[in-house]
């Protein structure tokens, strides 16, 4: 659970869409996030490869939530497919929620390798 107190709107909008399809993985919102500042844990070079373990939906949430936040996860629309249809339902209304705003993030986040 987060407790950010200085965290603008904007980074608490943001917060809200990444915890909106991670919400069923409350573990990976605590693996990304600082809890008591608008923050990642870690560099996201650091979060991505301390992820080895995770299972390969959770490591493709990481890397859009990653992408979302601070434009670095470098995703393709290819590896979206392993996520189940619940989740890549969740995945895509979230990338809407943001509205048309987000073309940056958004233009990265589909790139296809």
């Amino acid at each position: 659970m987060v407790n950010w107190q200085s965290a603008s709107e904007e980074e608490l909008k943001q917060f809200q869409v990444i915890s909106s399809f991670l919400s069923h993985r409350g573990s990976l919102i605590q693996y990304l996030f600082h809890p008591e500042k608008p923050n990642l844990n870690a560099s996201p070079d650091k979060i991505i490869s301390k992820a080895v373990g995770l299972c390969t939906s959770d490591k493709v949430l990481l890397r859009v939530a990653l992408q979302l936040w601070c434009e670095y996860g470098q995703i393709s629309i290819a590896e979206l497919f392993c996520l189940d249809a619940e989740v890549f339902l969740r995945v895509l209304k979230a990338i809407e929620s943001l509205g048309p705003k987000p073309c940056n993030s958004f233009q990265k986040l589909v790139a296809i390798k």
